[in-house]
Formats: structure tokens, sequence, C-alpha cells
């Protein structure tokens, strides 16, 4: 277990215990990652709440970058490695944050001495870690192809956050002209000497390539974004006009996919948002961008466009709320459901703690009932069972 560093304040801003507003009991601050961790990953996770806890990473509240409202409920109160992270939805827009978050210092620090071996267990570029990012940028490559205007010779891209450049080498072994920049030394090095890469160590704010790019990349970059807005205008203005910007990044509505309907093993602290396809285009279109073509994956093309969409949005919380529940709530039945097997006491106990979190599942409360038959205690599962049929739907 890591030592709790600094907590959300008690109450949201609507009044309410914010741990009313969980998920579900899993997501409370309790410092238990939510799965195995190497030694190495126990050390760097151990090393981040220390710095936490003692302010050396200081934290900051923040306005929704759609809507600039601060009215926001939280999710949940820590992340899959254990570490204290207030994970919120603005009730307004619906956009998924971390708020409070870190600094732009601690994030810097973090990121150049913790953030790599904490997400991939390891201390340099791995060839898996590369591997994975190749066959990425080959999906995304494909997918790319049938916007061109140009042929890939005369198209030039800058991805922004490229790691070691596994992603633009696959689009440059079929004749794009590539650059990346990223904030890693380290994998901007490795990808220089072992691709040939033209790779260095920038932000988006630091660069004025020649030609325009035609297409600006990022994947899986947008999530990791502090001024989410002042980073996109800099890519309008850089992007050529005939460009795209292409945005990949974990879709809110894709988790059950990747991440097995288990939103707590997807939260990290270096995840500043997530998005949906509508909480994205929520970002960009009053920016200057219009969707061209995108999934809920997400995976996405933008055009830029002369007249922006303006500053409204559509809101997407109601939406992702009910997601959100309803992923968390078949996490626990199915969780409920193998302990039921392996021991009726322990699932009883288990499920006991779903139905408080769920009070109006059917199911939570039929399984409850099982879970207490097979433990033999049969006064109180009757007990259950017709609370469980007062909550069937009337036909």
């Amino acid at each position: 277990m890591l030592p709790s560093a600094q907590k959300p304040s008690t109450f949201g801003i609507d009044g309410r215990r914010q741990e009313e507003t969980l998920l579900s009991f899993r997501y409370l601050d309790d410092g238990m990652p939510a799965g195995e961790l190497t030694p190495l990953q126990k050390r760097f996770a151990r090393q981040v709440a220390h710095k936490l806890s003692t302010g050396q990473y200081a934290l900051e509240h923040v306005p929704c970058a759609v809507c600039g409202g601060q009215e926001l409920s939280l999710l949940a109160a820590k992340d899959r490695y254990g570490l204290p992270v207030s994970t919120q939805i603005c009730r307004t827009c619906g956009l998924i944050q971390t708020n409070p978050r870190m600094d732009q210092a601690a994030y810097q620090e973090f990121y150049n001495q913790e953030y790599r071996p904490l997400y991939e267990g390891a201390l340099q570029p791995t060839p898996r870690a590369l591997e994975l990012q190749y066959a990425r940028g080959r999906a995304l490559r494909d997918y790319v192809r049938r916007f061109l205007l140009r042929p890939p010779e005369q198209t030039w891209i800058l991805e922004v956050g490229c790691g070691a450049g596994g992603v633009i080498q696959a689009f440059r072994e079929v004749g794009f002209q590539v650059q990346g920049i990223d904030l890693g030394a380290d994998y901007v090095e490795y990808g220089r000497s072992h691709w040939g890469l033209d790779l260095r160590v920038a932000t988006v704010h630091d660069v004025e390539p020649e030609p325009r790019p035609h297409i600006v990349l990022y994947s899986h970059v947008a999530e990791h974004l502090l001024d989410i807005r002042a980073e996109f205008r800099r890519v309008r203005r850089l992007l050529a006009p005939d460009g795209l910007l292409v945005v990949e990044t974990p879709g809110l509505y894709h988790l059950p996919v990747v991440y097995q309907g288990d939103f707590l093993r997807y939260l990290q602290n270096a995840h500043t948002y997530t998005f949906s396809l509508r909480t994205l285009r929520n970002i960009l279109e009053p920016l200057g961008f219009q969707l061209l073509s995108g999934t809920e994956m997400v995976r996405a093309v933008f055009v830029p466009v002369d007249v922006p969409s303006g500053s409204g949005f559509t809101s997407d919380y109601a939406r992702a709320r009910a997601f959100l529940q309803e992923m968390e709530l078949q996490h626990l039945l199915v969780e409920g459901w193998r302990r039921l097997v392996a021991s009726p006491m322990e699932a009883a106990q288990y499920l006991a703690r779903v139905t408080e979190a769920f009070p109006r599942s059917y199911l939570a409360h039929h399984l409850l009932a099982l879970a207490l038959e097979r433990a033999d205690r049969r006064k109180r599962a009757r007990q259950i069972r017709a609370r469980a049929r007062r909550l069937i739907p009337a036909r």
C-alpha cells in the first residue's frame, strides 16, 4: 500500500460528500493498485507518492478545458498504481479530467524521472515497447492514407510526442517525410540512433517546421496535455492550409475493448484528460478544426477551417456518466460471480458492498442472495431475495 498524499476535499461543489459520487468503493484513495506491480514499478510509485505527500509535486485546480466551468463530480480518488489521483467529470460538458492535477513543473520532473519506469516497467526503451509503437504506427498509417491529397513522398508529417519514433518509422518506410518531437531525451536519442529518424527534444511551441506539415500527428499524447487549447491553437498555425490533424487517444467508449471493462485499470496520473469523440470535438472545433472522420476508439482526422464553429459545445455528461456506471456495475458483478465460485462467504461480503454502491441493481441483489444461500445464511438470503423482487421493473 502506498502512503496517502494530498487528498481531494471531503465535499464537492454540489455539497455532497465526494465519496458518494465515486463510481464504486474500488475507487477510494486506499493506496492499493488495481493489479500486480513489478518491484521497479512499486519503487517508482512510492517515489511519486512521497513527492505528492511532501508537496514536492504541487497540485493545481484548473477550470474545465471545454466549458470553463468548475462543477465537477469525483469519479475516482486513485489511479491504477494506487496513487492519489482525482479523476473528475464536468457536470456541464462531460469532459473527464484530472483535477486538481500536478502543475507544469511537477509533470516535467515526473516525465523525466518516473513516467517510463512506472508505465512501462523499464528504465530504458525496450524492444517490446518499440514493437508496440511501430505496430500502432502501421495501423494509423493505413487509416490515414485514404485522406491524403498528395503521394507519400510529397507529404510531410510532424509527430508531437513521438517517443522513440516507432509510429513515424511506419510512415517513413513507405516514403513519407517525417519529423518528431518529444520531451524524453533518452527516447529521442534512441530513435535517432536505432532508426536514423529526424527527432528532437522540443514542444510544439519550440518548432517552426519548413515546409509546413501536411499532417500533424498526436498518437496517445492529447490525453497528457496540460494547456490543451494553447497546444492546438499552435498546431492550427503550423499546419498547412490543406493539412490534416490526426489524433489518436484512448476513447472512453472503447475502454471495454482494451481494458476489459475496468475503468480503474485505465486510470493513471499521467492522463490529464479522457476523451470521447464528442468531448474531443468540443475542444478542437472552436479552435478552427472540423471533424472529417472519426471513431470512438478514439481515432480522428480533423481539417483546418477558416470559420471556427464558435464557443458552444454539446454536453456528453449524461451519456458518459451512465456508461461509466454501467461498465463499473458489470465489472463488479463479474467479480462477484467469480468469488461466488471460490468462496460463498467472501462473495457475500463483496456483493453486499456492490448492493450498497448500486442499490437499484436487481442482479447484484440476486447474486448476494445466492451467495448467502451457499454460505448457509438462508434467512438473510430470503430477505435479500424479497428485496430483489421489488427491484424488478413492472411490465
